[in-house]
């Protein structure tokens, strides 16, 4: 059971990462949930296996580090049950990461892969796909892929895709594990920053209202 509180990552004083590689298999990832958190429903228990290992595993690490419980609105966007932060979850694999903050917030984790960049055209514009860094092309794909996912959550825009924010800005860091940051703007509309980061093999994207340095 590898949890982690990424506090190395950010510099936001009311911003905290949690980050889980659970390990366990589908039964003991049940069992802790039970033990931890037998006081929530599980009446609406999603069906597909993956869904259920991600709906316990982000359960736990919140009953961890919080004495509140996680819902989802009609959009399926995550709001905790005391409202005592803003919220935000990404899953990959075995992983899952929760972003808390006093502010809206957007998190995205993706393993560095070839996929973004074979399907770049379909969520890139023509001018973002000219965005260039020293990570190579694949990785910059994969980059600018978890920064849009994670400024689609901080919008929270009823009706909007992932093709209506527009990346721009793009500035490379050299403080790893901080390697980037740009501006995501939802077309007609407002704008956050990104914070990219360079974790293992993932990159993690962060959306938010906070200062890009």
């Amino acid at each position: 059971m590898a949890e982690i509180v990424l506090k190395s990552l950010h510099s936001e004083k009311s911003l905290k990462l949690l980050l889980w590689k659970f390990e366990e298999n589908p039964l003991e990832l049940e069992g802790i949930f039970l033990e931890e958190c037998g006081n929530e429903s599980i009446e609406d228990l999603p069906a597909s296996p993956k869904r259920r290992m991600e709906f316990f595993a982000e359960r736990i690490l919140l009953k961890r580090h919080l004495n509140a419980e996680l819902y989802h609105d009609s959009y399926g966007a995550p709001f905790l049950s005391d409202d005592s932060y803003c919220i935000s979850i990404s899953h990959y694999s075995e992983y899952v990461c929760i972003a808390l903050s006093d502010n809206a917030i957007g998190v995205d984790i993706e393993r560095w892969d070839s996929r973004p960049y074979r399907l770049r055209e379909r969520f890139l514009s023509a001018d973002e796909q000219l965005i260039e860094s020293s990570l190579g092309e694949q990785k910059t794909a994969t980059m600018l892929w978890c920064a849009k996912e994670a400024s689609f959550k901080f919008f929270r825009n009823e009706g909007s895709t992932i093709t209506d924010i527009e990346l721009s800005s793009f500035k490379q860091e050299s403080a790893l594990p901080f390697i980037a940051t740009i501006t995501a703007t939802l077309v007609w509309s407002r704008s956050c920053n990104v914070k990219i980061y360079e974790f293992e093999d993932f990159a993690l994207a962060l959306s938010g209202e906070f200062e890009n340095h």
